[in-house]
């Protein structure tokens, strides 16, 4: 008798190898709520050196999380550690979903020596660069999930049975991001004037975010939208493996920023909690990121009735309807960036572009859709033990 056939409900055990907030980790907070409204009993186990603002997320709704300090991949106490707690006090779950390559090497060796089929939510363009991604590549879980079809091609290119990987874009809570949530607070709060045009860009502070586009495009309207102000809201990541670079990459846009000086155009705003205010106080988002897996940002502000201007490339241009919900640009194109922003000036245009990526967003990226295909793929994957998924169209 298997576990799941011994209880009345099945039990799915989420990995995550992350301190921080981040488009994933937002991704696994929809999972566990679309489940545990499907009637799937969710644990979610945190690896992690400390516990960080993950962590302190998932025990501020209620969910029932189990936190395992981990250390570095060479670090073999570490993994015994780690091995040792799966096995002992998270070992009564059903199927697992390692919601990151660190995760998943993890939940592979457990779910090897429990006999559990897992899954891996990917939420990445994977390239066997990191020691992590390396391993991952090489394991064979029972299914993929991937957030967009680019993400993927990239898993074919790298070996993936095409079998086995369903295509599940993320999803965002339509009500919470919604054209009616009041911005007028979240400007007086920053000072802002009644009549200025607020571009917004909104993501964690690391070099492949390119935000530096923005900064250049912001100097080149300087005469162009002598109104617009520029804001740059996220922060740096706290992993060990990122902060150094990202602390001194935050730095570089600073000195960019006052190298050319803009000092009072564009502020850096940091890391918000209150995203649906946050959205509904821009009159248009930017998103500059290089090879963007998906961009969740991107569905939240067209939910929230903005128009977007994002770098075309990687998952983007499945999410962004170029010349409809918003403008497609090349990679780190700071005039194309400034032009397409140009044009939003007009309250027309960004009205016009609004109301469509509010009806797409609605149509294509609810959580409903969502928590029904993540629900249904892991209900095959109890049923069966593995996935043959079909890839969604």
């Amino acid at each position: 008798m298997t576990a799941a056939s011994s209880r009345a409900s099945p039990s799915v055990l989420c990995v995550s190898a992350s301190q921080d907030l981040g488009g994933g980790e937002f991704v696994l907070l929809d999972t566990l709520s679309s489940l545990r409204a499907r009637g799937v009993a969710v644990r979610v186990l945190n690896l992690a050196p400390a516990p960080g603002a993950l962590a302190r997320t998932l025990g501020a709704r209620g969910a029932d999380v189990l936190f395992c300090r981990s250390g570095r991949l060479r670090d073999p106490l570490s993994a015994i550690r780690i091995l040792r707690f799966v096995l002992g006090r998270a070992r009564g779950f059903d199927l697992a979903l390692a919601n990151d390559s660190r995760a998943l090497v993890y939940t592979a060796l457990a779910c090897s020596l429990l006999r559990r089929p897992y899954l891996w939510h990917v939420h990445d363009l994977l390239t066997r660069s990191g020691p992590f991604e390396k391993i991952a590549l090489r394991l064979g879980p029972a299914g993929y999930i991937a957030i967009s079809q680019a993400v993927r091609q990239r898993l074919e290119v790298l070996g993936c049975p095409a079998v086995r990987i369903a295509v599940i874009p993320n999803a965002v809570d339509v009500d919470q991001f919604h054209p009616s949530v009041d911005g007028a607070d979240f400007r007086r709060e920053l000072s802002i004037d009644a009549g200025a045009l607020v571009v917004g860009s909104v993501s964690r502070i690391l070099p492949w975010k390119a935000v530096e586009t923005l900064i250049e495009a912001a100097a080149l309207l300087d005469q162009a939208v002598p109104a617009a102000v520029f804001l740059i809201v996220g922060d740096v990541v706290t992993d060990h493996a990122h902060a150094d670079d990202a602390v001194r990459y935050r730095d570089s846009l600073l000195a960019l920023r006052d190298r050319l000086g803009l000092g009072r155009r564009v502020r850096f705003v940091g890391y918000r909690e209150d995203l649906p205010r946050v959205m509904a106080g821009l009159d248009l988002l930017v998103h500059t990121a290089i090879e963007e897996p998906f961009g969740r940002v991107l569905i939240e502000a067209m939910a929230s009735g903005k128009p977007v201007v994002a770098t075309r490339g990687g998952g983007v241009p499945e999410v962004v309807e170029d010349g409809v919900t918003g403008y497609l640009v090349p990679p780190r194109d700071s005039p194309a960036l400034a032009s397409c922003i140009a044009a939003l000036a007009d309250p027309e245009m960004r009205s016009r572009m609004g109301r469509a990526g509010r009806a797409c967003a609605v149509s294509s990226f609810s959580l409903t859709r969502y928590g029904d295909e993540i629900h249904s793929l892991v209900a095959r994957a109890l049923s069966s033990g593995g996935v043959a998924a079909r890839a969604r169209e």
